[in-house]
């Protein structure tokens, strides 16, 4: 009849103890993991057997467990908004275990005092910084407790404050997820506790004041901390027979600290990060029965770490990196029933290595690198050997070798062989004649083409399983001996299945192929998938290598491109300027910049808003160096006024000023340059000067009249050009700045000659970084080395 019910891990919103009805015998009910709101009895169902009912994880608010007389353990963890009355439990005499992790504590606080009595074991979740309740507040009344679990959510204990509990504890005290980081004394306390659990508390500092309040102190867990412990931190512990220390990052284990212990019996040191164990490690521990070293860094074991442990029965080593054994390792372990070696990379072993393990019952050699030869006896000194598993040996599962007429010499006690997942695996035909005794044969994953299945299996009389499945061409009528008493086979022979009604076997949940004869098995192979993830590979180095190649070839290129893109997806970004024209004249015309200029753009005549105007005299930064200014300048101001007279085209500073507002076309798409010729000047001696006689020819500029009358206009025409250029830059966008990009290099052929002197000889470290500007301009320009040195040799004398 049916005693267990498991429905965990499904999507059930509601469940009525009707179903009990017809389970008469049931005592466990599982409903983790589903989304019930509530559990209540009725006028009619329920189960006076059921025993233990879990609700972990699910949505209940409340519960009625008046039908469940017989209740004796019950689980409602992780049910968050759960609530429950004081007389919820008042139909459950027998309730022991109550377990209500991450549920709201005060649940515990309104319990009756009857229910409360009879509690043996009990676990919630408590945050100290939070709740004003404490453990033994809730602890209060449950005279009968044997076993206390209590998550405290990473709450913080102050070092001056160490006390979590100061009243009598039960035998068995677990804490879990506590910050102890600065606690240097428990006190946990008082009664007879023997078993206490610190797992993810943070323990930095175990000294010997620690456990000072448990004399009698049993089983100490310290899991998942990283505690500095000291010579004397187990000093007083001197009933320890349980030491767990998993996960604590342990490094090197100093043989001091066993020292007290002289009654330890079990040790647990898995996953740390041991790499290397000392001579007589654990000699101290004349008891010890169980040592736990798996998920370490284990190496080399090389300096007799086990000796002097005469009453070892249980060693795991299993899942370390070990490649070589010394011999004689073992000799000491003379009551070992239990190695685990497998997750290793051993290549070898030896008589003398296994020397000593003349009780041994089971050996796990799962996962090594093991290779023998046809002669060798490695186990002929495990006489009392029952169970042997040598699957998945060498790198590719290629190196196991021969198994030859001596390898079992001395198995006659061994009961169960599995050994397979080698390709490189042949058996000698009388390989197994020791094994007189053998019951069960597993032989999984090997290429045995040249071993004589008949006369090897002839020997297997006691043979009652066996599972072969090889790479044979055929397998023997004749494979065991007539008298054999073998009561299960499983055999494949060269990977192929036989099934049943294969044409009536249908896919769950599977559409596109409903029955199990239509299934791709390509479904479940990742060739796909790794030949798309190289093709994708292949793809991204073949653009990386392009990439480089094209930045390395043509840099300068590449940089013009970039900011012509940028230029068509973000358009031109308005900047805040500080003035709204820089004027840039030579010191001879300050007069009339002075009297003229100056008082009819920033006072204008009334009805036109003034300017704010950039003067070298005026608004330059004391300190700072002439060219930083000037740039600062051009940069800060929405225009560039260039008042142009012979005067200006003789000053290098003006040459400067111009170069620099040139450069704006290509930095951020701005024509700025404005020209205000003061004077008449004939177009012979403008031809020196590239660019300023392309923009006489291609754009109007302002000439100052002589005649009084003329000047008026001469005002209004310059503050509509000042106008018209402010409102042409917030309508232009990405696609007029990237024309004027292009144009300047489609156009100007041949930059001004002052462009190249300036990246020439400026000193470096500009934020515009000027000289690889110039450069820049020249390569995207596409301009040659013939076609600027004549311009140089006629204005500066510079050959190229």
């Amino acid at each position: 009849m049916l005693q267990t019910l498991i429905l965990n891990r499904n999507k059930l919103g509601t469940f009525s103890p009707v179903i009990f009805n017809s389970l008469p015998a049931i005592q466990h009910v599982d409903l983790s993991n589903n989304i019930l709101e509530s559990l209540s009895c009725g006028d009619s169902g329920g189960s006076s057997t059921l025993q233990r009912l879990d609700l972990f994880s699910n949505s209940i608010r409340m519960i009625n467990l008046s039908c469940f007389p017989a209740l004796q353990h019950i689980t409602l963890s992780f049910n968050p908004k759960l609530e429950l009355q004081s007389d919820v439990f008042a139909s459950n005499p027998w309730l022991k275990n109550l377990l209500c992790e991450g549920v709201k504590a005060e649940v515990l606080m309104g319990l009756s005092a009857e229910t409360k009595r009879n509690l043996s074991w009990v676990s919630f979740s408590l945050s100290l910084e939070e709740s004003p309740l404490t453990i033994c507040g809730l602890l209060k009344g449950m005279e009968q407790l044997d076993r206390v679990e209590v998550d405290l959510k990473r709450s913080t204990l102050p070092e001056t404050n160490s006390s979590l509990m100061d009243c009598n504890t039960p035998s068995m005290v677990i804490i879990n997820h506590a910050n102890l980081e600065h606690v240097t004394q428990l006190s946990l306390g008082r009664g007879n506790t023997s078993k206490l659990y610190l797992n993810s508390c943070g323990l930095n500092q175990i000294s010997r004041t620690t456990f000072d309040g448990y004399p009698g102190l049993k089983t100490l867990e310290l899991n998942r901390n990283a505690p500095d412990i000291q010579r004397d931190t187990f000093l007083g512990l001197t009933h320890l027979t349980n030491l767990g220390m998993d996960r604590c990052r342990v490094r090197d284990i100093d043989p001091n600290w066993f020292v007290p212990l002289k009654k330890l019996t079990r040790l647990s040191l898995v996953k740390n990060e041991i790499s290397w164990l000392r001579k007589n490690v654990f000699s101290k521990l004349n008891k010890l029965e169980e040592l736990y070293l798996q998920f370490n860094m284990l190496k080399y074991i090389i300096h007799k770490p086990f000796s002097k442990l005469r009453r070892l029965i249980k060693l795991n080593l299993s899942s370390n990196i070990i490649l070589f054994i010394k011999d004689q390792t073992f000799e000491d372990l003379i009551n070992l029933r239990y190695l685990s070696l497998k997750g290793n990379r051993i290549k070898m072993l030896s008589t003398h290595i296994l020397s000593g393990l003349t009780n041994l019952r089971k050996m796990v050699l799962y996962n090594n690198r093991l290779h023998f030869k046809h002669n060798d006896a490695p186990f002929i000194n495990l006489t009392s050997l029952e169970f042997l598993d040598m699957r998945y040996q060498g790198p590719g599962r290629e190196c196991l070798g021969v198994i030859g007429p001596n390898f079992f010499k001395g198995q006659s006690r061994l009961l169960i062989f599995k050994i397979g997942q080698s390709r490189m695996l042949e058996f000698h035909p009388d390989a197994f004649v020791p094994l007189i005794n053998l019951q069960n044969l597993f032989i999984v994953g090997a290429a045995m083409k040249k071993t004589n299945l008949s006369a090897v299996f002839s020997p297997l009389k006691s043979l009652k399983q066996l599972t072969l499945r090889a790479d044979l061409d055929v397998l023997p009528a004749n494979l065991l001996p007539p008298d054999n008493s073998l009561e299960f086979i499983k055999l494949w022979s060269n990977h192929l299945h036989t099934v049943s009604f294969l044409y009536d076997l249908r896919c769950d949940k599977e559409r596109k192929y409903p029955f199990l004869w239509q299934f791709d098995e390509k479904a479940c192979s990742y060739e796909y998938v790794s030949f798309t993830l190289f093709i994708a590979c292949f793809v991204v180095d073949i653009l990386f290598v392009c990439v480089c190649l094209a930045w390395h070839t043509q840099g300068p290129t590449v940089r013009y491109l970039l900011l012509v893109l940028r230029a068509k997806l973000r358009g031109r970004r308005r900047a805040k300027f500080q003035y709204d024209a820089f004027i840039s004249y030579s010191s001879k015309d300050e007069g009339w910049v002075m009297k003229q200029l100056v008082p009819n753009l920033e006072r204008p005549a009334a009805g036109a808003p003034p300017l704010r105007l950039c003067l070298h005299h005026r608004d330059f930064r004391p300190g700072a160096a002439v060219l930083e200014n000037i740039e600062a300048a051009i940069y800060g101001s929405r225009h560039t006024i260039c008042v142009v007279t012979r005067n200006f085209l003789q000053s290098e500073w003006c040459s400067v000023e111009f170069q620099l507002a040139s450069l704006r076309l290509l930095y951020d798409g701005s024509d700025v340059l404005l020209l205000v010729f003061l004077e008449e000047i004939p177009e012979r001696c403008l031809s020196p000067y590239t660019r300023l006689c392309k923009i006489v020819r291609k754009k109007t500029y302002l000439l100052w009249p002589e005649e009084p009358q003329e000047q008026d206009t001469f005002w209004v025409r310059l503050i509509d050009a000042l106008k018209d250029k402010e409102d042409e830059e917030g309508e232009g966008g990405g696609e007029h700045d990237m024309a004027r990009t292009c144009a300047c290099v489609q156009s100007d052929l041949v930059v001004s000659v002052e462009l190249l002197v300036l990246s020439l000889t400026l000193p470096e470290g500009l934020p515009l970084g000027l000289q690889g500007l110039g450069q820049f301009v020249l390569h995207g320009a596409h301009l040659s080395l013939q076609l600027l040195d004549p311009v140089l040799q006629n204005q500066h004398g510079v050959h190229l």
